[in-house]
């Protein structure tokens, strides 16, 4: 089948007659009809019954019809894909990330992404999850990758999963294998600030079973609460991916916690803007497996 040919059918069928086809098209009505009857004789069969008042399908032209709009809708859909991709190659990129997600899983993806995409300017900022969750809704960011309690976003995606596990030094009397959640409560107490993913997660399991945490010492920065821990200012509370290392290469030691087993998700969570950059990052977010 000619493609020319088929379009100028479908114009017509949609038009409803050759002279509103012609005008549309700026075409002449003459070489539109000729085309569709060219069309109809290498098909063998008719496709339209021709009357004054304009045309109708045929049981045949009816079938092509259905296939030619389905070919002609594959083929704007790639021709926008297509085009989202060419819009996505330069460009400007705003993420935010919670500060546990971005100092351990953000560098890798990041590195993919430039490798990608390199010629796309991308800006990052790092934040507790409350202020990250902020921005995104006021609209600064075009993405965020946070942490916490369950997303109430619609555009909220999880992406991969985390734990909180206790630590302690790796020897003295807080170095411990095994306590119970109520014994880690009564311990000299590390934990992240108020407003933090970490935090709020390991709060609300606290307050499911009626507890309550008193901190020692809230620091906002993850690298300075393991230093507090292996100088044994008191157990913490933390993410797994933060102390990996450290647990791996025994300068800490999890603290087994025999009532306490806590997983979060992490959410990568787009805005209501449309950046094509956003979305190539946001699929390879989404299809890169994370390392446990």
């Amino acid at each position: 089948m000619n493609r020319n040919h088929v379009a100028l059918f479908l114009a017509v069928a949609k038009a409803g007659s050759f002279s509103r086809a012609a005008e549309k098209l700026l075409i002449g009505q003459p070489a539109i009809s000729m085309q569709v009857a060219e069309l109809e004789k290498q098909l063998g069969v008719r496709l339209l019954e021709r009357s004054r008042a304009g045309v109708t399908l045929t049981h045949a032209g009816k079938l092509l019809f259905d296939y030619a709009s389905r070919i002609e809708n594959i083929e704007s859909a790639a021709q926008k894909a297509l085009d989202d991709f060419k819009r996505a190659a330069t460009g400007a990129l705003a993420i935010g990330a919670s500060s546990t997600i971005g100092s351990y899983l953000l560098p890798d993806i990041i590195a993919e992404f430039r490798r990608r995409s390199p010629a796309i300017s991308v800006t990052v900022e790092l934040a507790n999850t409350s202020a990250i969750e902020q921005k995104i809704g006021d609209g600064l960011l075009d993405l965020a990758l946070v942490e916490g309690l369950a997303c109430d976003r619609p555009n909220a995606i999880v992406f991969h999963h985390d734990e909180l596990v206790a630590i302690g030094p790796p020897h003295g009397p807080l170095s411990k294998a095994s306590i119970k959640l109520t014994d880690l409560l009564g311990e000299p107490l590390i934990l992240r600030e108020s407003g933090s993913g970490t935090r709020a997660v390991f709060d609300e399991f606290l307050t499911t079973r009626g507890l309550k945490a008193k901190p020692t010492f809230e620091l906002t920065n993850a690298h300075a609460i393991k230093e507090f821990v292996r100088r044994g200012f008191g157990r913490a509370v933390i993410s797994a991916l933060v102390c990996h290392d450290e647990l791996r290469s025994s300068s800490l030691v999890q603290v087994k916690v025999l009532d306490m087993a806590i997983d979060r998700p992490l959410y990568l969570v787009k805005s209501d803007g449309n950046n094509p950059a956003a979305e190539v990052f946001a699929s390879l977010v989404l299809r890169t497996p994370r390392k446990a």
